[in-house]
């Protein structure tokens, strides 16, 4: 009957769902390059230059630094990035 109908559409909509989930973080991610570009990154945050991207997919991870990029408070952000910077090099020094 109408299973395989409602299954298709379920499946479809987890992978709207999760494309869209993709986006938006892909959006966090932008706006904070823009924010702090690599450079700083280093500088502000003392992330190693090759896990600069690393970081900012990690930090885009966090709905809560997401919602202080899409509400635009630069204060909040550097400070979420800044906690976020630690657990991040926590993270680095676990893997060694």
């Amino acid at each position: 009957g109408l299973d395989p109908l409602f299954n298709r559409i379920s499946g479809r909509t987890k992978m709207l769902e999760k494309a869209y989930e993709t986006e938006k973080k892909e959006t966090v991610i932008v706006k904070l390059q823009q924010l702090y570009d690599g450079d700083e990154i280093i500088s502000k945050f003392n992330i190693p230059a090759n896990h600069v991207m690393g970081f900012y997919y990690f930090a885009a991870e966090n709905k809560y630094l997401a919602g202080a990029v899409e509400s635009g408070n630069s204060e909040r952000i550097q400070f979420m990035l800044s906690g976020l910077a630690v657990q991040y090099l926590k993270l680095l020094n676990e893997e060694k």
